[in-house]
């Protein structure tokens, strides 16, 4: 089998913390900006920090996606019997990258993959079939207090962007761990250098 290669030209990985609980998107429109989710809101400083989309293609890529305005819906359906439209359509999974592509003009196509546990390398392997490469995407909103009992391990909503080109720099094949990577594994593979990293779907191998 022909061994496959890419490179990541840039990144960038943003998690909340007690001193930076809401990144800093101060560049949208604040009429925009009101309307932002926290998870639109972390998407978007990763993706500013990596020089924007320029036009490239998108891949986003959550687990969850907007749960905290599903769970609102889903409340406010069975209360009410009826859901609002506009809450809607910011629940959609493809409402981040929507937005995006809004913030930044971007007329090149994008998509919104989940895949369980998997779903950061689904997202990339997503990324690596794109030939003009592409805006990798990957965010998570903090657990909602409602579905606590069944996370026995939190997470803070957390964010990542990679900029994968065609290159060298990385040889990838299909991966055999037992545990998926994580958003912030990957981006210290990337920023440290490091030789190797192992997924459940994907494997890479620094080339260079």
């Amino acid at each position: 089998m022909k061994d496959s290669f890419f490179s990541i030209s840039k990144a960038s990985f943003w998690q909340a913390t007690p001193e930076e609980l809401v990144p800093d998107v101060s560049f949208v429109p604040s009429l925009l900006r009101r309307k932002l989710s926290l998870l639109e809101k972390a998407a978007l400083k990763v993706v500013s920090d990596i020089g924007g989309s320029q036009g490239q293609p998108v891949v986003f890529a959550s687990r969850h996606g907007e749960w905290r305005q599903t769970f609102r819906l889903l409340r406010e359906l069975c209360t009410e019997g009826t859901v609002s439209p506009a809450g809607f359509s910011l629940a959609v999974h493809n409402a981040t990258p929507g937005v995006l592509s809004l913030v930044e003009k971007n007329q090149a196509p994008y998509t919104a993959v989940a895949a369980d546990e998997s779903t950061l390398e689904v997202g990339l392997l997503e990324a690596l079939m794109m030939p003009e490469g592409a805006i990798l995407v990957y965010a998570e909103e903090s657990v909602p207090d409602f579905y606590q009992s069944v996370y026995p391990h939190p997470f803070e909503t957390h964010a990542l962007a990679l900029k994968i080109e065609s290159g060298s720099m990385y040889k990838w094949k299909i991966g055999s761990n037992s545990t998926a990577i994580t958003a912030s594994e990957l981006f210290r593979f990337w920023q440290k250098k490091n030789s190797q990293l192992s997924g459940c779907l994907l494997s890479f191998e620094r080339s260079k």
